[in-house]
């Protein structure tokens, strides 16, 4: 259940103002993003670009800049 704006805080962790909390508070590392919640980096993100640098369709994303476009 989402939690509430304006109330504590749910048990799974702190509120996502973007959607529902991950069950578990944080991205699953090993799967994609959900499509409200924050971006991955070691996924392509599905509503928007990494936090590491924007998405490339033909290679896998950099950890610590954009991608390579070659």
């Amino acid at each position: 259940m989402p939690d509430d704006p304006n109330g504590p805080d749910e048990p799974d962790g702190p509120d996502n103002p973007n959607g529902p909390d991950d069950p578990d508070m944080y991205d699953d590392p090993n799967r994609p993003d959900d499509p409200d919640g924050p971006d991955d980096p070691d996924m392509p993100d599905l509503d928007g670009p990494d936090l590491d640098g924007p998405d490339n369709l033909d290679e896998p994303n950099d950890l610590d800049g954009p991608d390579d476009p070659n």
